[in-house]
């Protein structure tokens, strides 16, 4: 076969994002030519395959290549041929002649593709990337937090994720009816994230215990978690006296500069007297206070809050302000972007620093 280096280049970092470098066999890339050039990788629980146009298939057939030696080969810029016998992949490139060892590629998972039509065609990459934030790392202990729920909801449906201290979600409209809360994996939507922001609209397939995203030549597959997503409604704030609205940028750049003195738990306090809210950090011999004014008839509270957590959640707001919801007591914070009232974010209150002397 031969391969057009650019097309390689592009198929080879879609994959590659599946490739998984410390398993002897999950650090391969399965280069099949049939009547098509692709490219398939795994890690076992997440699947991304591309094709690569812009080449010639001499003869059909399959070949598992190191994915570390395929991308330096693919750096070497340049156009090349592959041929093999039972063990070896013989490649020209150039005026170079390179012999790769292969694996039987028999045995390697293939990816099915999806059937029926898609459940969603939406830019999947934006909405997801507004609560994957708040998904717990993986090997947490809690695999429900460790994922992204998708819940049927009244003309659409909810995508929403935790890590026990933060929750983010947000609605999205469809013609989906009725179907089962699934949990969707949030390491392989990390791990596909990038690939995802390539292209503005995907297409989405939930198929037994697997969710399917298709776009332009990518297929991307990942498992579904088993298990039983939390109640996390309710700990999100019902009819709380104190409501304001600030500017998202004059908080975050408050936030920012006030939390250098903020110790390992990022713990900063904030406290609304009339429309001032005072943020303030004492951690040992360091502190640091800033003023900013708010938005509306808000009760006073005293409270103290994640900086880091709320510099994130301010990240993800699209529109220019932000409302905060505030219950008494102050048990947790409501952050609703404005300009979308349909994405919403909690963040748990926490006890709030010593006053500054």
């Amino acid at each position: 076969m031969k391969i057009n280096k650019l097309e390689l280049g592009k198929a080879l970092s879609h994959v590659s994002c599946a490739v998984n470098p410390k398993h002897g066999y999950y650090s391969h890339v399965l280069l099949e030519a049939n009547d098509e050039i692709r490219l398939t990788a795994t890690d076992g629980n997440l699947f991304v395959r591309d094709n690569v146009d812009a080449g010639l298939i001499v003869e059909p057939g399959s070949v598992l290549i190191d994915a570390a030696k395929m991308g330096q080969l693919d750096r070497l810029n340049k156009p090349f041929d592959i041929e093999q016998d039972d063990k070896i992949a013989h490649i020209k490139c150039g005026r170079s002649k390179l012999k790769f060892p292969i694996i039987d590629a028999t045995p390697f998972p293939r990816i099915e593709e999806p059937l029926g039509e898609p459940w969603l065609e939406l830019n999947f990459s934006n909405v997801i990337e507004q609560v994957l934030f708040a998904a717990a790392e993986a090997n947490s202990g809690r695999t429900d937090f460790e994922s992204v729920s998708m819940q049927v909801a009244k003309d659409g449906f909810i995508l929403v994720a935790t890590n026990g201290y933060r929750i983010s979600e947000i609605f999205c409209e469809s013609d989906l009816t009725e179907f089962k809360p699934i949990l969707l994996p949030a390491e392989a939507l990390r791990q596909c994230k990038k690939i995802l922001g390539s292209s503005e609209k995907h297409q989405v397939w939930i198929d037994g215990n697997q969710c399917k995203i298709s776009f332009e030549k990518t297929l991307i597959t990942m498992r579904l978690i088993d298990g039983t997503f939390p109640d996390y409604t309710v700990i999100i704030p019902k009819n709380p006296p104190s409501i304001f609205t600030v500017d998202v940028k004059e908080l975050s750049e408050s936030l920012k500069s006030t939390s250098i003195a903020a110790g390992d738990k990022h713990c900063l306090g904030m406290e609304l007297e009339g429309n001032l809210l005072h943020l303030w950090t004492f951690s040992g011999t360091y502190q640091a206070s800033e003023e900013i004014e708010v938005n509306g008839d808000p009760q006073k509270f005293k409270t103290g809050i994640n900086s880091k957590f709320l510099i994130e959640a301010l990240s993800q707001v699209k529109g220019g302000t932000v409302e905060l919801q505030i219950p008494d007591p102050p048990a947790s914070c409501l952050i609703v972007d404005t300009e979308n009232r349909q994405h919403r974010q909690v963040i748990a209150c926490m006890t709030p620093p010593p006053d500054l002397p």
